[in-house]
C-alpha cells in the first residue's frame, strides 16, 4: 500500500513510480497545488492499472486530470467520498484513460448528470459503476450511462434520489448483462421499473430496494 498525505510525499511519490512502472497504487491525496507541481514528469506516463483514493478529500479536479493525464493504462479508478470532484474532473478522465472498467464516484456530491455524461465516453469498457449518494444524478445522466455503456454488469446507484422508473426503463432496454443493482434509498423507483428489468435483463441476479435484496 502506497499512501501520501503531505504535499511534499504526494511529488516525491510520483518519481518512482515513473521510473519503476509501479503496477499498484492504493491511496494518494493530491491538492490542486501539489498537482502544479507535478508538471515536471513533461507527460511521463505511468504503467498502473488499479488506483484506489477512497477517502482522499483533498482531491480536486485539477489533481484528478494530473494523475489521469500521466496513467492512461488505468481500468480500476475508486474515488469513493473525493468530495471537491465536480463533473469536470469526469471530462478529463474519460479523455485520457478510456480503458476504465471499473469506476467508484460514491459519494462525490458534486458529481451529476453531466458527469455521467463523460462517463459514458468510457463506453463498451466500462463493466463496474457506483454513484451511491451523488444526489445530483437524475434519468438524464442515467440515459447517457445506458446508452453508450451497454456491458455495464454492476450498478450502484443508491441514494441517487432523482432516479426514477423512467432512469431503470433506459437501463433495462440497453443494458441487457446487467448482473447486479442497488437502488435503495431512491424514493421515485417503484415495483414498475423493477418489473422492466426483470423482463430485459435475464442474467440480473441481485437487486437491492427498501434495504433488502430482491433477488
Amino acid at each position: 500500500m502506497l499512501q501520501a498525505r503531505s504535499q511534499t510525499q504526494q511529488v516525491l511519490l510520483w518519481r518512482p513510480l515513473v521510473a519503476d512502472g509501479c503496477s499498484k497504487v492504493t491511496c494518494i491525496s493530491l491538492t490542486q497545488e501539489a498537482s502544479l507541481q507535478l508538471s515536471t514528469l513533461h507527460g511521463q506516463q505511468i504503467s498502473i492499472h488499479y488506483l484506489d483514493m477512497t477517502d482522499c478529500f483533498s482531491l480536486e479536479d485539477e489533481g484528478l486530470r494530473t494523475i489521469a493525464s500521466h496513467c492512461p493504462r488505468l481500468t480500476h479508478l475508486y474515488l469513493r467520498r473525493c468530495t471537491r470532484l465536480t463533473d469536470e474532473a469526469l471530462r478529463h478522465l474519460a479523455l485520457h484513460c478510456p480503458s476504465i472498467r471499473e469506476l467508484s464516484l460514491s459519494d462525490c456530491r458534486l458529481v451529476g448528470d453531466f458527469g455521467l455524461r463523460e462517463v459514458a465516453r468510457l463506453e463498451g469498457c466500462l463493466r463496474y459503476l457506483s454513484v451511491a449518494h451523488c444526489t445530483r444524478i437524475t434519468d438524464v445522466g442515467m440515459r447517457y450511462v445506458a446508452r453508450y455503456c451497454p456491458r455495464l454488469r454492476y450498478l450502484n446507484a443508491r441514494g441517487c434520489e432523482g432516479l426514477t422508473d423512467h432512469g431503470l426503463s433506459h437501463l433495462a432496454r440497453s443494458c441487457p448483462k446487467l448482473k447486479s443493482l442497488d437502488v435503495g434509498k431512491c424514493p421515485l423507483v417503484s415495483d414498475s421499473g423493477l418489473e422492466q428489468l426483470a423482463m430485459y435483463c435475464q442474467g440480473l441476479r441481485r437487486v437491492k430496494k427498501y434495504s433488502i435484496s430482491i433477488y
